[in-house]
């Protein structure tokens, strides 16, 4: 009746006037988006569901933050075939233990490209 036909109205006005948002800092590559916390799975994988809340929000755009070799592999391959998520390459502060473990920093750094 009259409260749908209101309804129908307000989420139109609301989809115009809707924030748009890029998140520049987002841990995808975290097992937790896929239901595992501490190396135990604690839920079903919902990381398109996740992606899903994200865009009906209104982000728009999504950084996924890669700190490491394997973060980057990772960040990659989500970022593949999804147009709205980009990704970094580098090295995280705290993951620059693995310049030590590098035959050296300038090979670490030459095998991130």
């Amino acid at each position: 009746g009259e409260f749908q036909t209101f309804q129908h109205y307000f989420k139109q006005i609301n989809l115009r006037i809707m924030k748009r948002f890029i998140d520049i800092g987002a841990n995808l590559t975290d097992s937790m988006f896929r239901g595992v916390y501490r190396g135990k799975a604690a839920h079903a994988d919902d990381y398109a569901a996740m992606l899903d809340r994200a865009w009906s929000v209104g982000v728009e755009k999504i950084i996924v933050t890669a700190g490491c070799k394997q973060d980057i592999d990772e960040a990659l391959t989500l970022v593949k075939g999804e147009p709205r998520l980009y990704t970094t390459v580098g090295v995280h502060p705290t993951r620059c233990g693995e310049f030590d473990a590098a035959p050296s920093p300038t090979e670490y750094m030459d095998n991130l490209r």
